[in-house]
């Protein structure tokens, strides 16, 4: 019997957000794969389970997509544990890269060659139509790809990718002056629902602030390419301005607190994400540490963002060395 592990990235920036939606229609998101990762190991035997290790009661939903996930692949008797490298609190793109990790996982073990933009496309397709539930499909894409991009949804579920290819030294320079603090508040994830009532009554405000934050997207790609970082901090608070007028619990206590923090040392610009549950911040490299020792120091937990390159991996080993390493008691009933 085989063991088949995944991971896949989160998403950060997120900037166009909401335009990625069924409500939407079509729209563009530009967005970065950071290499905090949701890992999945996968095994065959006993009652189809998922454990979500240290996350107690956290991403509920995870557990009816991994089952529905299984169904679609034709697989029963599974053993499924998931861990993420983001604190709980912190909800940039987890759900999304779990959701990758674990179709990745499924279509191995079910000896289905698919490509990663396949994978992302059913991983989605699973949440938002079975599941039905409201679900952006950048984050997908984001978690299967990695790296930098740009999406154009045109019209909405299909996604075409443009990559924005940087130079080592160039994306050594974009890390050094990008920081992701966490609100310490939950996602809003009740937000999708009312957008989507909202959306559908054909409310004009609603029409209008998407259409500002799809031009975000090929904005923000262009000014990363000119490692204009004044210009992309620009277009930072304009999707946050965009998203406070479309969701105002997005403009919480801290997340407005944050960003004074950031201000006061003179960052480029910050992007609450669309949930409100983080804050993205671009500053000078030189400023980064100080900024990060502030925002600790203020209470909030602050991560250096990495991307990832790779995007979904999957990979297998044999059971007996996967016995190997678990507790003595779990190797029993693993036997």
């Amino acid at each position: 019997m085989m063991i088949v592990h995944a991971c896949a990235p989160t998403s950060v920036f997120e900037i166009g957000a909401w335009t990625d939606t069924a409500f939407a229609e079509h729209g563009a998101v530009f967005s970065c794969a950071a290499d905090y990762c949701a890992h999945v190991t996968i095994t065959r035997g006993g009652n189809s389970r998922l454990y979500l290790e240290g996350l107690p009661g956290r991403y509920p939903g995870l557990d009816a997509f991994f089952h529905a996930a299984a169904r679609h692949f034709g697989l029963d008797d599974l053993h499924a544990r998931i861990t993420v490298d983001l604190a709980p609190e912190v909800e940039t793109g987890v759900f999304a890269a779990g959701a990758v990790a674990l179709t990745g996982g499924l279509a191995s073990l079910a000896e289905r060659p698919l490509t990663s933009t396949q994978i992302a496309a059913i991983a989605h397709r699973i949440f938002a139509e079975e599941l039905g539930n409201t679900c952006g499909i950048q984050h997908c894409m984001t978690a299967a790809l990695g790296g930098i991009a740009w999406y154009d949804i045109t019209p909405y579920p299909r996604v075409f990718p443009q990559p924005c290819v940087l130079r080592p030294e160039e994306l050594e320079a974009l890390e050094s002056r990008l920081l992701l603090a966490g609100t310490g508040r939950p996602a809003h994830h009740g937000a999708y629902a009312r957008m989507e009532t909202r959306s559908a009554s054909g409310d004009s405000k609603i029409c209008r602030l998407l259409w500002g934050l799809r031009a975000l997207p090929r904005q923000a790609a262009d000014a990363l390419a000119c490692a204009n970082y004044a210009a992309l901090g620009a277009i930072m608070q304009q999707q946050s301005d965009l998203l406070r007028q479309l969701i105002p619990d997005t403009a919480s206590p801290e997340a407005r607190h944050l960003s004074m923090i950031a201000q006061q040392r003179h960052a480029y610009g910050t992007a609450v994400n669309a949930t409100g549950s983080q804050v993205m911040i671009l500053c000078e490299s030189e400023a980064r540490t100080r900024l990060a020792d502030e925002l600790q120091a203020a209470g909030y937990q602050v991560f250096p963002i990495h991307i990832d390159a790779h995007g979904l991996r999957v990979w297998r080993e044999e059971d007996n060395l996967y016995r190997m390493m678990l507790p003595k008691r779990e190797r029993a009933n693993a036997a």
